[in-house]
């Protein structure tokens, strides 16, 4: 399975904000069971849509030098189910960022409804020096911004 919970950034300004979206298919075998007859895309899915909008806005305003993991999320609020097959608009605004740590306000819209909101705390550790190369994690991470439309993301945001 997959796991990543954002289709593509299309806002994004290092040390302020980013914004996503995300449509989750219909078809996706998770629904089969959540639930059958009336599928509604899970909170924690929604949450960490939100964690991985936040961490691209961090790891941008890192200059990609670190990765950041959530720490805590707290105050999350989901306002009213989210269906398979809408459009989920990710919005991130970094509140504070310490060389290691880092809070984000982020919520979801449908439609500019609020549907989903959380205050998310982050710990960053630096890519070590094996990290970098060819099985590491910055390769990945340099694929995975580039597949989510992050360097145009960044261009509009200019």
């Amino acid at each position: 399975m997959q796991f990543v919970f954002i289709d593509r950034l299309t806002h994004l300004v290092p040390g302020r904000s980013a914004t996503a979206q995300m449509v989750f298919s219909p078809t996706l075998e998770l629904f089969a069971d959540h639930f059958p007859g009336r599928p509604l895309v899970p909170g924690v899915l929604l949450t960490e849509s939100m964690n991985q909008t936040a961490g691209w806005l961090i790891m941008a305003t890192t200059g990609f030098t670190t990765l950041p993991l959530v720490a805590r999320i707290d105050r999350a609020s989901f306002r009213r189910p989210v269906m398979p097959g809408e459009t989920l608009i990710i919005d991130a605004t970094l509140r504070s960022s310490t060389a290691s740590a880092h809070e984000v306000i982020a919520a979801i819209r449908v439609n500019e409804e609020v549907v989903a909101e959380a205050r998310l705390l982050f710990q960053s550790t630096p890519l070590r020096e094996g990290e970098t190369g060819a099985d590491g994690v910055a390769p990945w991470i340099r694929e995975g911004f580039a597949r989510l439309g992050g360097p145009a993301a960044l261009e509009r945001s200019s």
